[in-house]
């Protein structure tokens, strides 16, 4: 039995020991480490203490495969070689792998999803801080608060009522309730917000007072835009809403320019606001990975995750000036788009290159200019000319055959027939030209069942290590803190 026992353990190790070198292994270029990505001393044991400050980053839609993808192409884009480029978190002493199903499928949606990890409970579909039998779920943000006086903030590049930040303060049973889950925030009374407009501001009907005149109401400070000086310590509850928006008032994908309403400058503004003797809980959602990938537009993911990295670096830096204090955590919700790196028309030959052509997102493309193509019934000739500009498709970019320009002349003609605002058939058109040709594959425009990878830095991040369920994310934070 023993041998048995020691045969398992040993294998044990060989896989976790494989899994980790995968996870950190993107760096291959020996080149010495920058400041943000330099080897970090691991906590001892035998002095580890509660985290006084918890930083939870979740790359909404982020899987291995989104981040293998970009650490691909900037390490392409920066070199001009075929040599990965590790973000900084990929030098994180601790990583660990994530299943992601919920309680009725293996296949989970973003609420469900961060309800697992805010709350360590499977639920159904669609449902928010409830269990699968409707019982309320207290997060483990609402503990900390509740419990240990721990000052809380949420930072989304999407509405913050929107699936996943609303998993730490809101009890639904539909993630569409975008009011009632806006009540919620307010009554939460965290300390830091900031993102996109909220959904449904005035309800369904536009009939219910308004949540941005109630949260004045409740005491938060109401800001449209970054504040051009930067927050002082302890600053109260503070409210941050992007001026500059998409058209689900969301923030612009970085591909698009979203100014200086960033993720990272969020995280750097939400810190002295957070930051008091008790403790502070961050949650930072990088949202819009998710709807890139949903959109199987491999470039703007790309900028996304770029953006999740430097708000990572923002709380890294501050953990260097409290690495007794502080735990890191930075994972995915779920993936999605099923995206590969490979695909059956170019077998093993990768060309990401191709997607450097690409200057706006799909979203922003479908927005602003398919509307004035069919106001204009513009000629395709025309279209062609902008198909160049933004996405380096054909002269001095991509260079297409005859027939693949047929191709996309049929699919403008039928988006001009069309009245879809989204996934249109032009874009789903160029879309699929840019995948085939850089080498990559997508297998549906929604949700995996596949798992995520975790990165730990910090108090108690060893807990995170190895082959867990996402609810253990939120079990290793109340154990660590101590709340109940």
């Amino acid at each position: 039995m023993k041998r048995k026992t020691l045969g398992f353990l040993q294998k044990g190790l060989v896989f976790l020991a494989a899994a980790c070198l995968f996870l950190s292994g993107c760096r291959m270029t020996g080149e010495e480490p920058s400041e943000t990505t330099e080897p970090y001393e691991e906590v001892s044991a035998s002095t580890i203490k509660a985290p006084k400050y918890i930083f939870l980053f979740i790359g909404d839609g982020m899987g291995y495969s989104q981040l293998q993808l970009t650490a691909d192409y900037l390490g392409l884009s920066e070199t001009g070689e075929k040599k990965p480029n590790a973000l900084s978190f990929f030098s994180f002493p601790v990583t660990g792998n994530l299943e992601t199903g919920n309680a009725e499928s293996f296949c989970t949606d973003s609420a469900s999803a961060a309800t697992a990890i805010a709350t360590g409970t499977k639920t159904k579909t669609g449902v928010l801080g409830l269990d699968a039998d409707g019982n309320r779920l207290e997060s483990i943000s609402e503990k900390l608060k509740e419990q240990k006086d721990f000052r809380i903030g949420m930072i989304s590049t999407v509405n913050l009522n929107h699936a996943t930040p609303a998993a730490f303060y809101a009890h639904q049973s539909s993630r569409t309730l975008y009011y009632e889950i806006g009540g919620e925030l307010l009554a939460s009374g965290y300390d830091f917000l900031a993102g996109g407009t909220l959904l449904e501001t005035a309800g369904k009907n536009q009939s219910r007072v308004s949540l941005y005149a109630l949260a004045e109401q409740t005491g938060y400070q109401l800001a449209w835009g970054f504040p051009k000086n930067p927050l002082p310590t302890g600053a109260g509850k503070v409210w941050l809403t992007a001026s500059k928006t998409d058209a689900k008032g969301a923030l612009p994908y970085q591909l698009d320019g979203c100014g200086d309403f960033s993720l990272a400058n969020c995280v750097k503004e939400a810190i002295p606001v957070l930051e008091n003797d008790q403790g502070f809980f961050l949650m930072v959602e990088a949202g819009k990975i998710d709807w890139a990938c949903e959109a199987n537009d491999a470039r703007s993911m790309i900028g996304e995750i770029e953006e999740l990295d430097s708000a990572v670096q923002e709380a890294v830096r501050f953990q260097k000036q409290h690495p007794e204090e502080t735990l890191i955590l930075v994972t995915g919700d779920h993936e999605t788009g099923g995206l590969s790196i490979g695909n059956r028309e170019n077998g093993l030959k990768t060309h990401l290159e191709v997607l450097a052509g690409q200057q706006i997102s799909f979203a922003r493309y479908e927005e602003e200019f398919i509307p004035q193509y069919r106001k204009q019934n513009m000629d395709f000739s025309s279209v062609q000319t902008e198909l160049v500009e933004w996405f380096g498709i054909g002269e001095g970019g991509l260079s297409l055959a005859e027939e693949e320009w047929e191709q996309l002349k049929q699919a403008y003609e039928a988006t001009l027939l069309s009245t879809e605002s989204s996934r249109t058939p032009l874009i789903q058109a160029v879309r699929d030209l840019i995948a085939g040709k850089a080498g990559i594959g997508w297998t549906t425009g929604q949700h995996s069942g596949e798992p995520v990878p975790v990165f730990a830095l910090g108090v108690g991040a060893e807990k995170f290590s190895g082959w867990q369920d996402n609810t253990d994310v939120f079990r290793h934070l109340a154990d660590l803190t101590g709340v109940r």
